[in-house]
């Protein structure tokens, strides 16, 4: 059982073993009692849950190469799935707040940041030609490793050839720069409004913010 997330009294991870990871939850509002139930256990990869109030998202290779999928585990003994981005090329490490998945994408070639609204879950689950994405950073360089929190989204990016923490602001649709060392900084992580990260500056890897 590997890469765990929370979010309220569920907790979500994988859980199985390489070439067949499912994604499991367990409500722990018991500590001493966790009810575990199954979220998907197709067959092939389903890796790196994320998890907000009742919708999980993960990324799945069930088609044969990376795609983000969603669940919504309201009902525990029946989540119901729907595809987030099913497209060629890998989307990978999902993150979710509210109802905005975001991702790190490989479509142009690159790793580029997309983001899909799924706030119409049972029209995206009929039908995945009904997700609403689009685009929050398509540099040329590589932008990896997103979080979200709120209208914030940050990642980390290599356009000044080296890791920089970058932002976009959802409601201004603005994209700016939170660090600018010449040494990298990645990893980031965002709640409210402080952005943490990892930090190699000093030679070793230490946390800022």
């Amino acid at each position: 059982e590997t890469n765990p997330a929370i979010h309220g009294n569920i907790v979500v991870w994988e859980d199985g073993d390489v070439g067949d990871f499912n994604i499991y939850g367990a409500d722990i509002t018991d500590l001493a009692n966790p009810a575990e139930f199954e979220i998907v256990t197709v067959e092939h990869d389903q890796q790196e849950p994320a998890i907000f109030r009742s919708t999980v998202v993960w990324q799945d290779n069930f088609f044969g190469d990376w795609d983000i999928f969603a669940a919504d585990i309201w009902q525990r003994n029946r989540p119901v799935e729907a595809q987030v981005s099913s497209i060629e090329k890998d989307q990978q490490n999902p993150v979710i707040w509210d109802n905005i998945v975001v991702w790190q994408d490989k479509f142009s070639g690159n790793w580029d940041i997309y983001a899909a609204d799924i706030s119409d879950f049972e029209s995206l689950r009929q039908d995945p030609n009904n997700v609403i994405d689009f685009a929050i950073s398509t540099n040329k360089s590589a932008q990896v490793n997103p979080d979200i929190c709120g209208n914030i989204i940050v990642w980390q990016d290599n356009r000044n050839n080296n890791w920089d923490i970058f932002g976009y602001n959802l409601t201004t649709q603005e994209e700016f720069q939170i660090t600018d060392d010449s040494h990298d900084q990645t990893s980031p992580a965002i709640s409210e409004n402080v952005v943490v990260w990892q930090d190699n500056r000093n030679g070793n890897s230490q946390i800022y913010a």
